[in-house]
């Protein structure tokens, strides 16, 4: 129950500092999210004793909440304020020790009374034992979430052979350098196979093993795969921003660069953004012209 608490906390966290805007009050909710789950891990893990009855305080309590919330808050601001490898490093350091010192801060405001079992059977291990194995293996394992969320490696400073992986150099290369071609592209409409002009198409998103066609006045339905529309559209203006996204330059009104990653904004019906990968975005700035 603790590593489920564990793994839920530290994702819901990672959410957060992934997909909203990475703000103070973010890095703020995310730590107090984080540490309320350490908390949970060690409550969740006293209320696992046996021979032994504990007995909260009101103060105790206070002072786990304060420096778990106070401790985790910091290890985010250091680890996600300012994304750079020494702050990463640090941050998690910090998180670790967090993690640990929450435990001792804990149990220093936690009474214990004896209790009589029914039936006289000793732990297959030492208290001691279990005690440091669990502080070891939340750590490791909250650590490891933490670290999920960074990249060590840009794709400027690594062997291209290593980074490309779906978006490999053998597939063709996508933008408005390429030749200008206007193709007809079918979509489905009233049980009937129609045509559209790849000049007219904002965006093309991969949905399974189809894909949809975004215009300036609705949403179609295409057959096509995205690997299909990639290699029938290598000539034409469009650019790969994503694995799942083809867009047309000529349809972006915006451009926002995140930390990590990018967005290109549409005026398009049903389509207000298009994520850009990091392995995209200095070829997506270059098109564009940023």
């Amino acid at each position: 129950m603790s590593a489920l608490v564990a793994i839920l906390v530290v994702g819901l966290a990672l959410l957060i500092l992934h997909f909203w805007k990475r703000t103070r009050a973010t890095l703020v909710l995310s730590g107090v999210i984080v540490g309320l789950g350490v908390l949970a891990m060690h409550y969740i893990g006293m209320a696992g004793l046996e021979y032994c009855q504990a007995l909260y305080t009101p103060f105790g309590i206070a002072m786990a909440i304060a420096s778990s919330c106070v401790l985790n808050v910091a290890a985010f601001m250091i680890a996600y304020g300012n994304r750079t490898h020494r702050n990463i490093i640090v941050g998690t350091l910090v998180f670790g020790v967090a993690v640990v010192s929450v435990h001792f801060v804990a149990v220093s405001g936690t009474n214990f009374v004896a209790i009589v079992s029914p039936v006289e059977v000793g732990p297959l291990i030492g208290n001691e034992v279990m005690a440091i194995g669990v502080v070891l293996s939340s750590f490791i394992l909250c650590g490891a979430f933490l670290l999920t969320g960074i990249t060590f490696l840009s794709p400027a400073d690594s062997d291209p052979a290593q980074v490309e992986t779906d978006e490999s150099a053998a597939e063709p290369e996508l933008g408005p350098s390429a030749p200008m071609a206007i193709l007809r592209i079918p979509y489905e409409l009233e049980g009937r196979t129609q045509f559209v002009s790849s000049d007219e198409i904002a965006v093309i998103h991969a949905e399974g093993h189809y894909t949809s066609l975004y215009t300036a006045t609705g949403k179609l339905f295409c057959l096509w795969s995205i690997t299909e529309a990639e290699k029938r559209l290598s000539s034409g203006p469009f650019l790969k921003t994503h694995r799942s996204y083809l867009v047309n330059p000529a349809f972006v009104s915006s451009f926002e660069r995140l930390r990590d990653n990018g967005v290109c904004h549409f005026n398009v019906a049903n389509l207000a953004r298009v994520p850009v990968s990091r392995s995209r975005l200095s070829i997506v700035r270059t098109a564009l012209g940023v």
